[in-house]
């Protein structure tokens, strides 16, 4: 998949963890398995802004790192947002999960690493 957009995230001091935040082309359009007329008719307009370029369409992937090496990765696709800041900078959002997930593979691998 090809990079869209990269951003620092933050620095984790008590684990030397840096994360990274990366918007991924998505290979497909957004499909959800919506059996109502108005549901279908909301996933259209949504494809609709993709396509004219007021929504942003893609797969994010948080990466932790530490000393430039990837240790973790958490990835969430068919994310729809107006900007790539929207998704990373909402304070309790989705993100944020994905920061929590790559830093429980990290510590995991760095755990195993030292066995």
């Amino acid at each position: 998949m090809e990079k869209l957009h990269t951003a620092f995230l933050t620095y984790c001091a008590d684990t030397k963890l840096t994360f990274e935040f990366n918007a991924l082309e998505e290979e497909t359009e957004p499909f959800w398995d919506w059996d109502d007329i108005e549901r279908e008719f909301i996933r259209k307009e949504y494809i609709n802004k993709i396509r004219n370029g007021e929504y942003l369409y893609f797969c994010a992937e948080v990466v932790a790192k530490k000393a430039g090496v990837v240790l973790g990765r958490a990835y969430l696709g068919e994310c729809i947002y107006a900007s790539y800041e929207e998704f990373y900078e909402r304070e309790g959002g989705s993100c944020d999960d994905l920061i929590n997930d790559a830093k429980a593979e990290a510590l995991e691998t760095l755990k195993k690493l030292a066995e």
